[in-house]
């Protein structure tokens, strides 16, 4: 009934990992490299160009706070764009695990980050905390979207799993409370589980009509309440379960009229009340035999 749903602290978990690999990495600027490359070919336009090599290159600006820089060590390489203040505000790095590229505020706090972990692509939004509050990313399974809150929680994730699109909501401690799924065959199913992840009611519309269900704690069936609709016949039903899942009671409308049953705890039918025309009563022992019948 549940497809598995990519969990977006997966994707959270890469973003810090190379978030950490990006901040020990010894960033200098593009720029600069340009900029030194132009300085050494200035009047020696007639000779061929040469190779120039180092570990890292920054630009100044006329105060000298550092603007922009490249970098490349055992980490990986990093390129970062520094602020007025010589904040970061712009970062690009590349390691054996991907890449990544971030825009950070005027404060230097990261708040948006495009990355590559493997074959993995995915984007995050982080608040002033530097906390990521929305992750989109791409797996082998699908597509996710997720909302995260301030306590690094998922309350919300959109996702597409086989095939399969899906909405899953979540309480404040990170447990999932409501999830729809939309399926061809059977049809969209809606589920709402309690504070332990556990289904208590079921929704779902099928090709044969709709249908409500409710279940205990222990994730068994008690209550089915259901329209269906085959051969162009309309019956809606109420059905009864025990805590074994055995059907004990019924009522039903049909083409007759309506009509309600009650069964043993094996499942075998034990009485009927109708009222197709006159009312009318059937008792069966455990056998299914008639032991009476009104009138």
């Amino acid at each position: 009934m549940e497809k598995p749903i990519p969990n977006c602290q997966a994707l959270v978990k890469r973003v810090e990992r190379l978030e950490k690999q990006n901040r020990r990495l010894r960033l200098a600027g593009a720029v600069a490299l340009a900029l030194v490359g132009a300085v050494a070919l200035v009047g020696a336009a007639a000779q061929k160009p040469t190779t120039l090599e180092a570990r890292e290159f920054v630009v100044l600006d006329d105060d000298g706070t550092r603007r922009l820089a490249l970098g490349a060590d055992k980490e990986g390489t990093g390129l970062v764009v520094f602020g007025e203040k010589g904040r970061h505000r712009v970062r690009l790095s590349v390691n054996e695990s991907g890449a990544s590229f971030s825009v950070h505020d005027g404060k230097g706090t990261p708040r948006a980050v495009l990355l590559l972990d493997g074959d993995n692509p995915g984007l995050v939004f982080l608040d002033h905390n530097a906390q990521v509050r929305t992750a989109l990313g791409v797996t082998d399974l699908g597509p996710a979207l997720s909302l995260i809150d301030e306590s690094n929680k998922p309350r919300a994730v959109l996702n597409v799993t086989n095939g399969l699109p899906g909405l899953s909501i979540y309480d404040k401690r990170g447990t999932r409370r409501a999830v729809l799924e939309m399926d061809d065959e059977p049809g969209p199913l809606l589920c709402l589980s309690d504070k332990k992840d556990a289904h208590r009611v079921v929704i779902r519309v099928g090709s044969d009509g709709p249908m409500l269900q409710l279940q205990d704690r222990n994730g068994k069936l008690r209550a089915q309440f259901m329209v269906s609709e085959v051969a162009r016949r309309v019956v809606p039903a109420l059905t009864l379960y025990d805590e074994n899942e055995k059907l004990r009671s019924s009522l039903s409308l049909g083409k007759n009229g309506p009509a309600l049953l009650f069964h043993d705890e094996n499942g075998t039918l034990r009485a009927v009340l109708g009222a197709a025309g006159d009312p009318n009563l059937l008792l069966f022992d455990k056998h299914g035999k008639t032991v009476w019948e009104a009138p």
